[in-house]
């Protein structure tokens, strides 16, 4: 058999054998591949006879995966991070790659070694927490959508990274060159996507094959020209994944990329352990533990903090924190690409490798337990969120006979509004400020802040409730909100949400008056609706209505997110068209 095609036969065969073993263990399928290019390298079974041929194929993975991000990254989720999840993520950024670099100093790395190892320990991985929050079902909660905002800003940060540090000419003059050429071709991007490539695209998108190849021809041209002015040829990719991203057909493309993108960038992470040299310095080996040390502890406190300036609750703060607690892929694409021009030395790739594999490791079960580990360890965050409850809340001094709504997005929402019409009084308990802030601005009785904290359990006034609802998803709290209310009343009824069959049940063993699993709800809605469908015109009013319903949601959503702006300000006319535009 040829070389080449015994290599990459190897390449597959041995990273679906690992990655089947991975995926049995519940382990990232990246540390499966590196383990597998280990297995088959010059320090294992001496498989691979091209090595250099097998590391170019990886680096087309690596552009194939920049494309993706960049025609995922359209202006519409650019606006969904917004402001708060911006700030943290710049900041968290900031101070880890400050922190690693004094501390990399310390240890005797170069300046440029320690600008490196700050960036490594920095970045999170969003193919790790991206699936974990998928399985968890926690990917539309608030933290999650707190850690993925921050991914996206650290996605954009490691995409500049790559385009400064790869220059090797460090003078003033070199650098405004590389700005100027870098500038020509987002530019040259951006306008053929505007201007030229519609009128290719209406006929080019009449086939899906001949779709698929235009894509890809057009992520090569801008890597070659990238190559040709001196960048990497994944940031090439990225900007004309980028320049293709508001056009309606990214979709399509994306998911027809996305299977030969997995090739490739498992031949990456394989060529990646193929080069690993498995004997380690002993003078890295303290290096190591503290920069696990930064990542583990360092990092989530950080994010933590910041999220606490933003006025995040305290469970908001720690699990946004918490699940980013590990060394991204990225880092280790940043020290590879570091290795080629011979920037940094082999040692810091290994130790790139070596904090993502142990973090990726713990962090697939930091995920999974972090709200046992949250109820655990929760208490000792004192400063976490030290503001009050009394700092963002409008409640009379006293309650009685009133029903509280624990979460108010989505589900809750549309308790809120209902109990609001009927004229029951009301107070919902939310950890979501901007929430916090729409309600105030309706003059709803609310208060921002953790279910389980016991300042605000105290200000609700329980033992006076007549009926308790909470929309929280998680069964943990759900349990603890349900001890809590039987301490203070016998009579006050409790609703709740459930995930699951077997959590639904252990609610009702704890007190439940009725638990909703949003599942089966959705089962019944759609029967209703398909025992109409021999009827259009019910099916029309069905539809219209559900229109009207996602379209007020939509105006809630966005009024929400700019009601604090216009609370800060002292805004009163703002406030009052606020006021107007909701009741609408």
């Amino acid at each position: 058999m040829d070389p080449v095609l015994f290599d990459i036969s190897i390449i597959i065969i041995i990273a679906a054998t690992i990655g089947i073993i991975a995926k049995f263990l519940r382990q990232p399928a990246i540390l499966a591949y590196i383990i597998g290019g280990i297995i088959i390298g010059p320090f294992g079974l001496k498989l691979i006879h091209d090595i250099d041929f097998v590391k170019n194929i990886g680096e087309l993975g690596i552009a194939l995966l920049l494309f993706v991000v960049g025609l995922e990254l359209s202006v519409e989720r650019l606006k969904k991070v917004g402001g708060s999840a911006s700030l943290i993520g710049l900041g968290e950024v900031g101070l880890v790659t400050g922190i690693g670099f004094l501390v990399s100093r310390f240890f005797g790395f170069s300046t440029i070694e320690s600008l490196y190892l700050g960036l490594i320990l920095a970045f999170s991985s969003t193919l790790v927490v991206i699936k974990m929050l998928s399985d968890s079902r926690e990917l539309d909660t608030l933290h999650g959508r707190i850690m993925l905002g921050i991914l996206l800003v650290q996605d954009v940060i490691v995409i500049i990274a790559l385009t400064l540090l790869l220059n090797t000419d460090v003078s003033a003059m070199s650098f405004a060159k590389l700005g100027l050429m870098g500038i020509s071709l987002v530019l040259t991007a951006l306008l053929s996507a505007k201007y030229i490539l519609p009128l290719f695209f209406k006929k080019v998108a009449e086939s899906q094959e001949l779709l698929f190849m235009f894509a890809l021809a057009w992520c090569f041209v801008f890597s070659g020209a990238a190559a040709y002015l001196g960048f990497s040829i994944a940031i090439g990719a990225f900007i004309a994944g980028v320049a293709l991203a508001n056009f309606p057909y990214n979709i399509e493309i994306i998911g027809r990329v996305k299977p030969i993108r997995d090739f490739f960038v498992t031949i990456f992470f394989v060529a990646i352990g193929i080069q690993i040299v498995p004997t380690l310095d002993r003078s890295l080996v303290i290096p190591i533990i503290v920069f696990l040390l930064i990542v583990l502890l360092g990092k989530p406190l950080i994010i933590g903090a910041l999220a606490s300036l933003k006025q995040y609750a305290r469970r908001t703060s720690f699990l946004s924190g918490f699940g980013l607690a590990q060394v991204s892929e990225f880092s280790i694409i940043l020290a590879m690409q570091g290795v080629l021009i011979g920037q940094i030395s082999d040692n810091i790739l290994s130790i790139a490798i070596i904090l993502t594999a142990i973090t990726m490791l713990l962090t697939t079960y930091l995920i999974k337990y972090d709200d046992i580990i949250y109820h655990k360890i929760g208490h000792i965050l004192f400063f976490f969120n030290q503001k009050s409850a009394h700092d963002l809340s409008h409640i009379p001094g006293k309650l009685e006979d009133h029903i509280v709504v624990f979460g108010a997005d989505h589900t809750g929402r549309k308790i809120v509004e209902a109990v609001h019409e009927l004229g029951k009084r009301i107070v919902v308990v939310d950890y979501n400020p901007d929430i916090i802030q729409g309600l105030i601005a309706r003059d709803i009785n609310c208060i921002c802040g953790d279910a389980e904290d016991p300042e605000i359990l105290e200000r609700l006034d329980l033992g006076q409730a007549y009926a308790i609802i909470s929309t929280i998803p998680s069964h943990i709290t759900n349990r603890a909100i349900i001890r809590n209310l039987k301490q203070h009343s016998q009579n006050a009824l409790f609703f709740s949400v459930a995930a699951s069959t077997d959590e639904a049940l252990k609610l009702y063993e704890d007190g439940a008056d009725y638990v909703i699993l949003p599942a089966m709800l959705a089962g019944e809605k759609l029967s209703d609706v398909l025992r109409n469908f021999h009827n259009k015109n019910i099916i029309d009013v069905l539809r219209l209505r559900q229109i009207v319903e996602l379209e007020k949601i939509r105006s809630h959503e966005l009024i929400e997110r700019h009601a604090p702006s216009l609370f800060r300000h002292g805004n009163d006319s703002g406030q009052k068209d606020l006021l107007k535009f909701w009741d609408r």
